[in-house]
């Protein structure tokens, strides 16, 4: 890889200048494109695909709140400039202007990777690494679509399990692929349905409690934490899709429609990821740090570092700080 290009000390004058103006520059260039993502995903009229993207409401404020905190080491880091961030401006840039709904999403995660490029390097990448992950994963895209054909199986899954469990309280259901049959009123186990986007809103709070929290370390306990985070949406929906297609059938229309687009469904998604919360906490309390989480250095392991830091070091402390 190409080494980081010095750049030549820039007065503090224009240091003060150009900061702002970077920061007005993407205010006007994305801040319609933020407010309609906001928008869409608090009143559910954005399209189904970007609606999975709806837990960039916490994740991108999340992502702003850790770049905030690493300010005064941004500041710190000396100047230097990587090709590579100039490269990914430019494509930002060009897919800005393309005009197709999402390479201009996807532009806003890219200037955002290109600017930390140009500005500091590679120790700009590496200091600010969490909050460019959490600030991509939330960008509205098409890979739920893309996904979507391979998420049939578990829509049968839980079509067979809700008409099963619908049978054993005495109503009788047909189970017909991923379609529930309760007294010839059909309910599909649509992807949304069978819970991808829940799925993917746990995943990606699991990850945030994750970095935040600090105690759950090593690839173990990840692992099992994520792998229990799927269960837990697997279940849950089952049981939603169980209540949908039984007030359905029934004829409870305005309970169904609490239930699945109303405040019903939302109070829903609130309790898995309470349930999601309180996994994580089990295995913070009962497993916590696999084995091979020992051959990585303790957060508070780490040796305090010296203050005043040099600007030429700063670069060499990014790399050892584990951030992300």
């Amino acid at each position: 890889m190409t080494a980081d290009r010095p750049v030549a000390n820039r007065s503090d004058w224009l240091d003060r200048a150009l900061l702002p103006a970077g920061a007005a520059c993407l205010a006007l260039a994305y801040g319609p494109l933020l407010v309609h993502w906001v928008r869409g995903w608090l009143t559910k009229d954005i399209s189904i695909e970007h609606e999975y993207f709806s837990y960039g409401l916490i994740g991108l404020p999340f992502a702003a709140y850790l770049a905030w905190e690493k300010r005064s080491r941004w500041q710190r880091l000396a100047d230097r400039s990587h090709p590579v961030g100039w490269g990914l401006l430019g494509l930002s840039v060009a897919f800005y202007l393309s005009g197709v709904a999402d390479w201009v999403n996807l532009s806003f995660p890219i200037a955002l990777w290109g600017l930390c490029g140009v500005w500091k390097g590679a120790a700009g990448w590496r200091l600010m690494a969490a909050p460019l992950v959490f600030t991509t994963l939330a960008t509205p895209n098409e890979v739920p679509y893309l996904i979507s054909p391979y998420v049939v199986g578990l829509q049968r899954f839980i079509a067979a399990m809700a008409g099963f469990l619908l049978n054993q309280v005495g109503l009788e259901a047909q189970v017909e692929g991923i379609y529930l049959y309760v007294r010839d009123r059909a309910v599909e186990v649509a992807p949304h349905c069978a819970g991808l986007k829940m799925l993917l809103t746990c995943w990606y709070v699991g990850l945030m409690a994750i970095y935040w929290c600090g105690t759950v370390r090593g690839r173990s306990p990840i692992a099992l934490f994520l792998v229990g985070t799927t269960v837990i949406s697997v279940l849950m929906n089952v049981f939603r899709n169980t209540i949908l297609a039984y007030l359905h059938g029934t004829g409870q229309d305005g309970l169904f429609d609490f239930m699945h687009e109303g405040t019903g469904g939302d109070l829903y998604s609130a309790v898995m990821l309470l349930t999601v919360v309180l996994w994580f906490r089990i295995i913070e309390r009962f497993v916590g740090e696999g084995p091979d989480a020992a051959l990585a250095p303790s957060p508070s392991k780490v040796a305090p570092r010296p203050d005043p830091i040099a600007p030429e070091d700063e670069s060499e402390v990014a790399e050892r700080d584990p951030d992300f």
